[in-house]
């Protein structure tokens, strides 16, 4: 297969890999195939992919069928898209995710360039962006202080 470069792309998916630590714990009791197994594991990306075949098999040019390595799909024996078993999203959801993250980083570029910077960080089932984060030591971000707030986050897709 030969691709082309045009300037006709369309966006696929979201994908993203956490930095992770490829040392796999426990692993004396373990072949070196089910070592290299679990490290390919530990990068395979997250996130959101198309839900089309053909696009997920340029993805993954070695996926025909199971789980793929690479990114989070899994093909059954017929061929087809396991949505229970994939992180997947149809044409029409992922057009409509792509035009919110558009307009919301349209109306957090015009805060920023107003002035508004406050310290907000998300909270999404209990789970926060300063979990993550390595500058709290510098953010001071603490919820008990008055005017401190999460950004509350409901699943909408």
């Amino acid at each position: 297969m030969q691709f082309v470069l045009g300037t006709n792309f369309e966006a696929s998916g979201v994908l993203y890999m956490g930095l992770v630590d490829n040392v796999v714990k426990n692993a004396k009791n373990l072949s070196e195939e089910e070592i290299a197994k679990k490290i390919r594991n530990n990068f395979r990306m997250k996130g959101l992919v198309l839900a089309d075949v053909s696009v997920i098999k340029m993805m993954d040019n070695k996926l025909e069928a199971g789980q793929s390595d690479i990114i989070p799909v899994y093909i059954s024996k017929d061929g087809n898209i396991s949505e229970k078993k994939s992180s997947v999203i149809n044409k029409e959801n992922f057009d409509n995710l792509q035009k919110e993250v558009k307009n919301i980083i349209k109306e957090i570029s015009k805060e920023i360039f107003r002035g508004k910077i406050d310290i907000k960080p998300y909270n999404y089932n209990k789970k926060t962006g300063c979990d993550y984060c390595k500058y709290k030591t510098i953010c001071m971000f603490n919820s008990n202080i008055k005017g401190n707030e999460y950004n509350y986050i409901n699943k909408k897709f």
